[in-house]
């Protein structure tokens, strides 16, 4: 499916509407993606980037530091948060214009 402008527009407007339920809902599906992770992918992808420009050591003193790991589960958390607004939004456009195929 390609959105169109307006199309990215509405689904926006969408998601700014959620009440309650809706949030619920994202939330739920959140942390059903995110607490069975083991390993966070953030860290991972953070390690490749910053082998370039520091020392390992350096590197695995930020692993080890709680406040880096609170920092990559936020980041994780927040960005899977969007994407399943988007998501759960892109639904409720595809319902709203479905009647599009029909006729």
């Amino acid at each position: 499916m390609r959105l169109t402008f307006k199309d990215r527009q509405e689904i926006e407007s969408i998601i700014k509407g959620f009440g309650e339920t809706e949030h619920e809902q994202v939330y739920a599906m959140v942390e059903q993606t995110v607490e069975p992770i083991k390993h966070n992918p953030v860290e991972a992808a953070m390690t490749v980037f910053l082998s370039r420009h520091f020392d390992m050591d350096v590197i695995g003193m930020g692993q080890d530091d709680m406040d880096a790991q609170e920092m990559a589960h936020k980041f994780l958390w927040d960005y899977v948060t969007k994407i399943e607004q988007q998501r759960y939004a892109l639904e409720i456009f595809k319902a709203k214009h479905s009647y599009r195929e029909v006729a």
